[in-house]
Formats: C-alpha cells, structure tokens, sequence
C-alpha cells in the first residue's frame, strides 16, 4: 500500500508540473525531434543500450520550459543472456518565478517478466546568484544485469547547495539517501569545490570528494560498505564553426579508498554538438571511467543522437 500511495503521489506531481506548464505557455512554442542511440560495456562483461525516439515541446526558451517525450527499448546483456525493456518517458520542467523550480518525469517500463514504473522529481530554489539549492527524489532501476534479473530498484532522496563565494569560487554540497529494494541502505555525501578562471572562460578547475556507505556488500552490484574517493576534476568548453558547434570535455583522476582496496581512480568524456542549419543538427558523446588500471573494473560508454528542429 505504501508504495501505491508513493507511486500516486508522484505522478499527481507529474501532473502538477506539466499543468503549469502548459496553463503558462506565454508564446506559439518550439518543436524538436531526435533519435538517439546509447550504449555501454564494462570489463564485467556487461552492455547495455538504449535506442529512442523522441521530442521536445519547448514552450520557454529562455527558462528552459520544456516537455520532452521519448519512448524506445532498454536493452540489458551479460554472459547469462540478456533482458529487454520497452519504455515510454515523459519529462516536464517549468520556472515558476525568480526563485522556484520544478521539474518532474515518469518513465514506464514494460517487460514479460516485470514492468515496473520509474520517476523523479525535484525542486530547485535560486534566492539569489549567490545561492542555489535543490531537493530531489526519485526511484530508478539499479542499472545491471544481476539486479535487472532480481528486479532490483531503488528510492533515492537528496538536498544539494551550491555557494557562489566569488566570480571565480563556487563550493558545492550534496547527501543523498538510498533505499535499494534488496533491503540495502546507501548514504551518500559529495562535495566539491569549483575555481573558474575570468581570464580563461573556456576553463574550469576543481576538487572533487565522494563518501558513501552501504548497509552490506551485495553481490549483484557494486557495494562496497565504505567508500572515499577524491579527485581533481578539469572542464573545458570551446564554441567551433561560428558559434554553430561546440565541444566539452570533462576529466577527472584521483583515488578511492574502500573496504576491498585502495587504487586509482579516473574518467574522461568528451560531447560535441551542434546544428548544420536552422534544421538538422547533431549530439555526439563518449566517457571511459577507470577503477584502478589493468585488471581492475573500467568502463566504456557513447550515444549519438540526430536532432531536427522545426
């Protein structure tokens, strides 16, 4: 019963934020369609891919109001064999005021075996430039093989501050809550701290550090009961072709100490996009994510997308 009561309230959120949005519409709005493929592969043996279709209904560019609809099929494989999703996702963000945020999305899954029914939702409160604050809740699937096949999924809830000390400063905190539905509870504190350069607008700088605990060590996902890792973390982001393209990167390398071992710690991933015309357009990406070197866990992963703008 408590999971009905929950699963209706979020959707009654759904609700709420796509009436605004819609109610509000101040000008004739914007279309867009894409289609889009992602994937990725681990040393684990594990791939999985997403292939969608979908579209944007923007009614505020400025604020970024927006709904964006997508359906397709989620598609999970390891030495076992494989299990596939089809899924339908809806997603709405609307910027009440100055201040006020919402932005909410569900996302129905549907399989002979389990179709389960995902959501998020957030509120985001800006009081100043100097200040951003945001709480969140969602439940989502636990992302592998083994926990696809146990029908594992999990609540998370979260509040997150970012502090903008000066022009070139920011510090940023978070703590997310986890419920996995195998019974495990995951506690999660993130902080980071940001130096963007006003000389170098195309480059930002910083610290970043990560500490979670799980209640035990599952073996059907990654689990470790205690978990730091830190990291000095690079973005640089350039316009190409006239403003039409750009590209980003984002890095990071470090360590991480947990209860199995010690080791390093790194990723990188690259995006690139931009329209051709006032029409077609393009989003590619790509990251690596490298828990320790040769022999430990590391992971690959890409989308691309074709975009069309009305």
């Amino acid at each position: 019963m408590g999971d009905k009561i929950r699963a209706l309230y979020h959707i009654y959120f759904f609700l709420i934020t796509l009436i605004i949005i819609t109610a509000e519409a101040s000008a004739a709005p914007a279309y867009r369609l894409n289609a889009e493929y992602w994937f990725a592969n681990d040393t684990d043996s594990e791939f999985q891919s997403i292939t969608a279709l979908g579209a944007d209904l923007i009614l505020n560019r400025k604020n970024d109001d927006r709904i964006t609809a997508k359906f397709g099929e989620h598609h999970f494989s390891d030495k076992t064999g494989d299990k596939d999703f089809t899924f339908g996702s809806v997603w709405a963000g609307k910027t009440l005021s100055d201040i006020f945020r919402l932005e909410g999305s569900i996302s129905p899954y549907f399989s002979s075996f389990w179709s389960p029914v995902f959501w998020s939702d957030s509120l985001i409160i800006t009081p100043s430039r100097q200040y951003r604050f945001e709480l969140s809740n969602a439940r989502n699937l636990v992302d592998n093989m083994g926990s696809v096949r146990n029908k594992y999924f999990f609540d998370s809830y979260g509040i997150s501050a970012d502090w903008v000390i000066s022009p070139e400063i920011t510090l940023v905190g978070a703590y997310v809550y986890e419920h996995i539905s195998d019974g495990n509870d995951k506690s999660i504190e993130i902080g980071k701290v940001l130096y963007s350069p006003e000389s170098y607008k195309w480059l930002n700088l910083g610290l970043f550090v990560r500490n979670f605990n799980n209640d035990f060590t599952s073996p059907f996902y990654y689990s470790p009961e205690r978990y730091t890792e830190t990291l000095g973390i690079m973005t640089i982001s350039q316009p190409l072709f006239n403003d039409k393209f750009a590209i980003k990167f984002n890095g990071g390398a470090g360590y991480r100490w947990t209860n199995f071992d010690n080791r390093f710690t790194g990723n990188a991933n690259v995006r690139f996009k931009g329209w051709f015309d006032n029409h077609w357009g393009i989003d590619l990406s790509g990251g690596y994510l490298d828990h320790g070197g040769t022999g430990a866990y590391q992971r690959w992963y890409g989308s691309v997308a074709l975009l069309y703008a009305f």
